[in-house]
């Protein structure tokens, strides 16, 4: 019996020294599976609207545990092509889907039937490429934004905009509009024409005088083409409509350097920060706004589904030469003056902080606000500090001589001593104020 009470526990001895053991070991870890990586390959990156896509996409990613990277053409096509081209030649087995938004879509046909040679999804964020077999099509509806805008001009023609005046004259008719395009390759300018004269060319009131490209969407040359516009037809424009916002807002600052802001109607298509101020402040008179957020929410979609199945969740079909695309179109609101506050959910109550302004100007405005102080009581307490100063030293009073125009322009100028008299001459007749007519002008 002791005998055998002495194997059963030598035996238990040995089962525990063989359990304590394993114990020590670690259990073999299973692989990971690897994270979902999608290439999203944009345009231009400064746009405003594709920092929101951006930034839709990247909260999305962190949430779904999704890897994205991010490539920025910065508007270039071939360096947007060689970016793909270096995708392909790392043949990374976890790309599953690249998101294309395609600076010249008819420069990306070959790669993306490499794409897909190599079974990579493909879907193309506001342009799509003619006949080529990519499997999504995510856009904002290009030719109902045109529309919005023609029937916006009409809208105001009618009187029926709210506090809008019309700002042309209603005896001359047809009103003349130009219209400010992208570049020759932009299919989105294409669509938002296409939309804008379905309109127009049902109504005889306006007439389009002139459609202007420009290369590479340069709002610089579109400051250009609005100048000479206006010396060819002697000022006699009444409408800018642009497929672009940064095109849109180069027509606002060539029209207030001619003084014929207030009288000439602009429109836009994008809602960016620029053009929403300038809406607030009155400086502009409508935007299209393309809805980013919904963009980069639905491509997003499009690309992990695609990555995970063969199909996603569109609304409709569009045709593209060979193929019938499955598409995605995102609804557009129109914005003006009275609704403008619906932009700030995306930028924020800063767009409300002043009007447009470009360049050295808009730096100086900046500078005069800084310190609590408005623009205009700093300048005003500088003038009057600069006065007293000249007048302590024995030196001239300065008169500050501010000039408004018919048109809404604003002149001003630093004369040396008093306004005794001011004279306008106009059409070759000379008319002469007296100093008590001019009181309002007087030093500060």
């Amino acid at each position: 019996m002791r005998s055998a009470l002495r194997w059963i526990s030598l035996l238990v001895m040995v089962m525990c020294l063989i359990l304590i053991n394993g114990c020590g070991q670690r259990p073999e870890r299973k692989p990971l599976t690897p994270k979902l990586k999608i290439i999203v390959a944009l345009s231009d990156l400064c746009l405003d609207g594709n920092q929101i896509v951006r930034k839709v996409m990247e909260e999305r990613s962190k949430k779904e545990d999704v890897e994205l990277t991010f490539l920025d053409a910065k508007s270039d096509a071939r360096e947007q092509e060689r970016q793909l081209e270096r995708i392909l030649e790392k043949r990374s087995q976890r790309v599953k889907t690249v998101v294309i938004q395609a600076v010249d879509p008819t420069s990306i046909y070959s790669v993306i039937e490499r794409f897909k040679k190599e079974n990579i999804k493909i879907v193309t964020l506001e342009t799509l490429p003619q006949n080529v077999p990519v499997d999504g099509y995510v856009a904002s509806d290009h030719s109902m934004a045109g529309q919005l805008q023609a029937r916006f001009v009409l809208n105001v023609l009618k009187g029926a905009e709210g506090e809008i005046i019309p700002p042309v004259d209603s005896r001359r008719l047809p009103f003349n509009a130009v219209i400010l395009k992208g570049d020759p390759s932009d299919l989105i300018a294409e669509g938002v024409v296409a939309g804008i004269r379905s309109v127009f060319n049902e109504d005889s009131r306006v007439r389009v005088i002139q459609e202007v490209e420009h290369v590479r969407g340069k709002p610089e040359s579109a400051v250009i083409t609005v100048r000479q516009l206006l010396a060819k037809y002697n000022n006699q424009i009444d409408l800018i409509l642009a497929t672009d916002s940064r095109l849109a807002m180069a027509g606002v600052q060539a029209l207030k350097s001619a003084g014929l802001n207030k009288r000439v109607l602009t429109l836009g298509f994008g809602a960016d920060k620029e053009a929403s101020r300038a809406l607030l402040a009155g400086e502009h008179d409508a935007e299209v706004d393309p809805m980013p957020e919904l963009l980069g929410q639905y491509a997003f979609d499009a690309a992990v589904n695609l990555a995970g199945a063969a199909h996603w969740q569109y609304d409709t079909r569009v045709l593209s030469g060979d193929y019938s695309v499955p598409a995605r179109i995102i609804p557009v609101r129109l914005i003006k003056k009275t609704n403008a506050y619906l932009l700030e959910q995306r930028w924020g109550k800063e767009i409300r902080s002043g009007g447009f302004e470009s360049g050295e100007e808009g730096k100086k405005e900046q500078e005069k606000g800084k310190g609590g102080e408005n623009g205009q009581d700093q300048e005003k307490r500088q003038d009057e500090g600069e006065q007293g100063s000249q007048e302590g030293n024995g030196q001239k009073k300065k008169t500050r001589l501010r000039i408004t125009t018919q048109e809404g322009k604003k002149i001003e100028m630093d004369i040396p001593g008093e306004i005794k008299s001011i004279e306008t001459v106009e059409e070759g007749q000379e008319k002469q104020q007296d100093t008590a007519g001019t009181e309002d002008i007087g030093g500060e």
